[in-house]
């Protein structure tokens, strides 16, 4: 069966996830969660399938269209954004106008989270495969293939003779190992990158949930956390590094470090096999130790990500992240002993008080961080702060503290100087950040997807 998978054309460079969707012009991710599903047609089945990554190509929608009439697919499979949502369905509805036959099938949060209301308000969406999409879209895959449509399909919600059918919920998966690696070579590698770093660029996901419960947030499949085998991860790695030539690797786990002893474990394979690459992950200032960071840089661990959100105890309690504020200073200290870099995640907005917001951009200056990115508290439907926050989120205030924020940090006497070895070796990223730091700053209004610079 003739299947596509497209990540949909939009008017900036954005990356779309199942648990986020935002603007990033100084780096680009390959659609993960749609290379699993290639990888689901070409290595199960057996059979070839075409991917358009059309935000990664800079296509139009009309050059989309094109490419789809050329090879006639009959399932096209798409990620809806969060914050691209409404854009997302218009784009499926006019590609599915041009191509009569055609059969549209979504994955995403929001699809996931409410499919009838998508399947209502999107005549030109036929399923929805929700929540962990690939056994349920091998499974999809199967009766389109075999005209053979059970009523109640898990994981799946369908047209059916004009009404709305939800297939039960599907349990997650228990072994993340028996999933075929993602399908890398659909892709042209080059044209994704992270910010200063080396190319070719990709992203591995190593375990799959997040034990946390942060009211922000939106954990990856759940709460419940799934590892992949430690070496079933060396594999991926090992494949990336030899067979496509990768040189950066962001692990996309929602915390990379929660489990020391399986991290260690991976590390040391690595050194073990001389495996030369650098790489990225998301943490938190609670699961990091001296021994970890000192392996992990050794196994070429580059850059941090930290959640910090803010300085502030009272707004830690209230978003309920469950550490003492007072790590986070000698956490970054110790990260940054070790010679690798830490980006700061900033929350500013909502129940924060100015005087919170002024304690932030001192502290975040004075810490040592490298990077910050700031953006505004985003109420995701689903999440506990959803109903209480979405009244008071003042957006041009919003907006406001995110551009002094990036002003304070950024803009400061110095800070471009301490980088200057850094940015030089990538002249092309540190021009591409200058701007998009320049062109932010201008702007006079919020716009969606939320921005991330770094």
């Amino acid at each position: 069966m003739r299947t596509c998978f497209l990540n949909p054309p939009y008017q900036a460079r954005i990356i779309r996830r199942y648990n986020c969707t935002y603007h990033a012009p100084n780096f680009l991710f390959p659609p993960l969660e749609l290379s699993y599903l290639a990888s689901i047609v070409t290595s199960w089945k057996k059979t070839e399938c075409l991917f358009i990554d059309a935000v990664a190509e800079a296509l139009s929608l009309d050059k989309v269209i094109k490419r789809l009439k050329t090879y006639q697919p009959r399932l096209l499979v798409f990620m809806a954004g969060i914050e691209t949502l409404a854009e997302d369905m218009r784009t499926i509805s006019l590609i599915k106008a041009s191509l009569a036959q055609l059969k549209t099938a979504s994955i995403g949060y929001l699809p996931s989270l409410s499919p009838e209301k998508a399947l209502t308000e999107n005549p030109a969406l036929d399923y929805i495969i929700r929540d962990e999409p690939e056994i349920s879209f091998s499974e999809l895959y199967d009766c389109l293939e075999n005209n053979s449509f059970p009523a109640d399909l898990p994981g799946i919600a369908y047209r059916d003779n004009g009404g709305i059918t939800i297939g039960r919920k599907r349990e997650r998966m228990k072994d993340l190992d028996l999933l075929p690696f993602p399908e890398r070579g659909l892709l042209k590698a080059g044209l994704y990158n992270e910010f200063l770093l080396k190319k070719p660029f990709t992203t591995i996901q190593t375990s799959r949930g997040c034990p946390y419960e942060c009211d922000f947030c939106i954990p990856t499949y759940g709460r419940e956390i799934v590892y992949r085998s430690v070496d079933n991860v060396y594999r991926e790695i090992e494949e990336a590094v030899a067979k496509y030539k990768v040189k950066t690797i962001r692990f996309m786990d929602d915390t990379f470090t929660l489990n020391k002893n399986r991290l260690l474990e991976l590390c040391g394979l690595i050194l073990k096999r001389n495996l030369k690459f650098q790489w990225s992950c998301l943490s938190r200032v609670d699961t990091l130790d001296e021994e970890m960071l000192v392996l992990i840089k050794k196994a070429g661990c580059r850059r941090i990500y930290l959640g910090i959100e803010t300085f502030s105890q009272r707004l830690l309690d209230y978003y309920q992240k469950g550490y003492d504020a007072e790590l986070i200073k000698p956490r970054v200290k110790m990260i940054k002993k070790n010679k690798i870099e830490v980006v700061g995640f900033f929350m500013v907005g909502a129940a924060q008080t100015e005087d919170e917001f002024k304690n932030d951009i001192f502290l975040a200056r004075q810490t040592g961080l490298d990077y910050i990115v700031a953006q505004k508290l985003t109420p995701y439907p689903g999440t506990a702060v959803f109903d209480n926050m979405k009244d008071i989120c003042d957006e041009r205030e919003a907006l406001r503290r995110e551009k002094e924020f990036y002003r304070a940090f950024y803009l400061r006497p110095g800070y471009a100087f301490s980088k200057i070895w850094r940015l030089l070796s990538n002249l092309e990223d540190a021009s591409c950040g200058r701007e998009s730091l320049r062109s932010y700053l201008n702007k006079t209004q919020d716009s969606s997807p939320r921005p991330e610079l770094i």
